[in-house]
């Protein structure tokens, strides 16, 4: 045997009133006595040798086997020690022979009567994820940022926006300014809306069409600050930009920018250049 279960409080309890050399001499001779699998040998002088114990440990040799060990034909045996190797050569003998027949037997299964019960019901084998759904084009004109504030709004209320919804949503952004879509999308998330809306309060319900071209399309800085300047010069009787004999600008004239320009010359630049050219005081 290569192992053997001890127990530290059963031994304690037998062995407390042993000196230190008895005790060594005990706990060797157990060592020999599993590991040989057999009664410790009637001979004194060899078995010292074996549990590599000098002479002066006779006595205390002779102590320990005359308490714990009892002579027979075989040698000195012990009755835990007997138990333990028994039941340990009863435990080997029964693996080899489930070794021989090509290992441990199975255990029978006991075939169930009729049909067995449906224990789940037939997964669904087209789950609606996010990952199926496509992504929502987004058209020009729209101020990417607060879109991207309104879908991560509706993710977390496990209502996202479809395709169909969007293109809604974009029809009213794309009518008024990037400030203006930036209100009406912190709108309905202050107030959890499920949807878009003109923002309170806004009395310019129809999109400026004096920003746009003909086409529809927004003007540019150069064409709008071209229109003002027409504008106020037709006011003032002076020839505009466009016409023949372009009259000097009176060098009194000043322009009220309200507003800093922001952005590439090709997109919106917020609203600008609303003043009147006036005379400068003097």
């Amino acid at each position: 045997m290569h192992y053997y279960q001890f127990n530290i409080g059963d031994y304690i309890k037998s062995t407390n009133h042993l000196s230190i050399e008895e005790d060594i001499t005990y706990r060797r001779l157990i060592d020999l006595y599993y590991d040989t699998e057999q009664p410790i040998p009637n001979d004194n002088p060899r078995v010292l040798r074996r549990i590599r114990l000098g002479s002066e440990y006779l006595e205390s040799l002779e102590i320990i086997l005359n308490e714990f060990f009892c002579l027979t034909g075989k040698g000195w045996e012990n009755k835990r020690c007997n138990e333990d190797i028994e039941s340990y050569q009863e435990y080997i003998a029964k693996q080899k022979a489930n070794g021989s027949k090509g290992g441990r037997p199975k255990k029978p299964t006991a075939k169930p009567a009729g049909k067995p019960k449906q224990t789940q019901k037939k997964p669904n084998q087209e789950p609606l994820t996010t990952n199926h759904k496509p992504n929502i084009v987004i058209p020009d004109g729209i101020n990417q940022p607060a879109w991207n504030e309104w879908i991560e709004f509706r993710k977390s209320k496990k209502k996202p926006v479809s395709q169909k919804a969007a293109d809604k949503q974009f029809k009213l952004l794309t009518n008024h300014a990037f400030e203006v879509q930036q209100q009406i999308i912190d709108q309905s998330i202050q107030n959890d809306y499920q949807g878009l809306f003109e923002p309170k309060g806004n009395n310019n319900d129809q999109p400026n069409r004096s920003n746009q071209t003909s086409a529809g399309h927004r003007k540019t800085l150069p064409e709008r600050v071209k229109e003002n300047i027409n504008r106020q010069r037709a006011e003032r009787g002076i020839s505009g930009l466009d016409g023949e004999g372009v009259a000097e600008a009176p060098s009194d004239v000043r322009l009220q920018v309200h507003q800093p320009v922001r952005g590439d010359a090709g997109q919106y630049m917020g609203e600008l250049l609303e003043g009147d050219y006036s005379k400068a005081d003097s």
